[in-house]
Parts: structure tokens; sequence; C-alpha cells
């Protein structure tokens, strides 16, 4: 029954309107236990934004604590077929340096460079630097609130050759519930405006649920929506993406 139930889960497929900016499922605590942990994810998805594509979509987290630092590694890799044609590919990579000063306060820094066909970006590089603030966080609780916020210098350049450049401000606001130690439930928002263009911004926000299947296994089903006042050219302002999948965790 359990092996019917994933297979049912794995094929289960998203319905996604369209997907500009990456949302990366950052870790925000720090492992238990120092040395390598992570997660892997699996999923396929349906989408239209310039076209109609079915794809599969693959990304991992991989962590390593000591002491008070955490090296954190994020990677996507997702094949598509747009308009039944030949499969193309998209992905992105994300680092990220944590260090623990105190309990609630986390100075990081992080890069991040992606690539997405269908939504117009041939490259896309990120560097941020900032902090993560633990607003409430007990070990003892089941919510958890934290705040965001980093300086993020941005370089995009689309698939037409029209170069961006962004000096943006992140702020991100995170709250978490777990209910009764198994369902779980992630709210995260994001708001980036331009330091130097007001008028200039992107809010997104991702909702997740983590339903476990074993010890190491669940099932996580995501809703994303994002809404960009500067998209690339040929996509539209706002739109939203909905994804299901399996997360196996180490």
């Amino acid at each position: 029954m359990r092996f019917l139930l994933l297979v049912l889960l794995f094929f289960s497929v998203a319905c996604v309107r369209s997907q500009v900016i990456i949302h990366i499922d950052y870790d925000k605590h720090k492992p238990k236990e120092d040395g390598f942990s992570g997660n892997v994810d699996l999923s396929m998805s349906m989408s239209q934004a310039v076209n109609f594509v079915f794809g599969t979509n693959n990304a991992s987290q991989i962590f390593y604590s000591k002491n008070k630092h955490v090296l954190k590694s994020l990677n996507g890799l997702n094949l598509t077929v747009v308009n039944k044609s030949k499969p193309i590919n998209d992905g992105f990579q994300h680092v990220r340096y944590s260090y623990n000063l105190t309990e609630r306060i986390i100075p990081e820094a992080f890069v991040q460079g992606q690539y997405n066909t269908n939504t117009q970006v041939a490259a896309r590089y990120i560097f941020g630097i900032g902090g993560l603030f633990k607003i409430y966080n007990k070990e003892t609780d089941s919510m958890q609130l934290h705040l965001g916020l980093h300086y993020m210098p941005e370089y995009e350049r689309e698939l037409l050759g029209k170069i961006n450049r962004h000096q943006r401000i992140n702020i991100m606001v995170s709250w978490g519930y777990t209910f009764k130690n198994k369902l779980k439930l992630d709210l995260v928002t994001y708001v980036q405006p331009d330091m130097l263009r007001l008028s200039d911004f992107r809010i997104m926000g991702n909702m997740a649920l983590e339903m476990p299947i074993t010890k190491n296994l669940t099932y996580r089903s995501s809703f994303g929506w994002v809404f960009d006042t500067h998209p690339p050219d040929g996509l539209r302002p706002n739109f939203f993406n909905t994804r299901n999948g399996i997360r196996y965790t180490f």
C-alpha cells in the first residue's frame, strides 16, 4: 500500500503557468550534527509561459556543518519538452555560507547562477550578502518565524541579448508550523526592490506542504506566485506555479 502511494505521488503532475524566478527552499536551521546532510527532490510538471512545456524537475540541497559554520549547495536541473519538440533543459546553482553568530543572528553570503530558455533568461547571476534573523524559533515549539535581509546585485541576460543590471535589496519573511510533528507547512515571501529605481521590483511568495511517507521520504506540494514589474520581454508580469513531488532526506 505504501509503495502504491509512493508511485502515485511521484507521477502526480503539477500545472504551472509560468516561472521566471526559481524559488529555492533554503534550510533555515543549523544541522543538528556536524558533517554532511541534505535532501533530494523529484517531481514532474506541466507549464505554459511563452510555450507549453512538460518536464521532470530534480533538485538537491547539500549542507556541510562544523561548529558555527554552515556551507550550503543547492542545485537544480530540469529536462523539458516544449510543444512536443526536442527536449531542452534549465537549471540553477546556489552556494551559501552562513555563520551562526548567536542563536538568533546569522550573517551569510551567497552566489547564484541560473538559466531558463522557456522564460527568456539566457543567464542570471546574483550575489547576496546580509543576514538571517530568527524572530521566533524554539525547539520545544512547532512554530518558526524568520526574517532575512540582503544586499543583492543582479546581472541578467535575456535570450534576445538584452542586458539588465540591478542593485536589489532582498527582504524575506518566513513562517513555518509543524502539526503534531508530522504535517509541515511553510510560507515564504520575498520583496526585491531595485535600490536605484524603486519602480522596478519583484514580489514572490511560496507555500509548501510536506507529509511524511517514511522516516526519510516525504510527499511535498508547493504553490508559488511571482509579480515582476519588469519581466523579460514577452512574459506577463504576474504568474503562479504549483508542483507536486517527493523529497528524500539524508
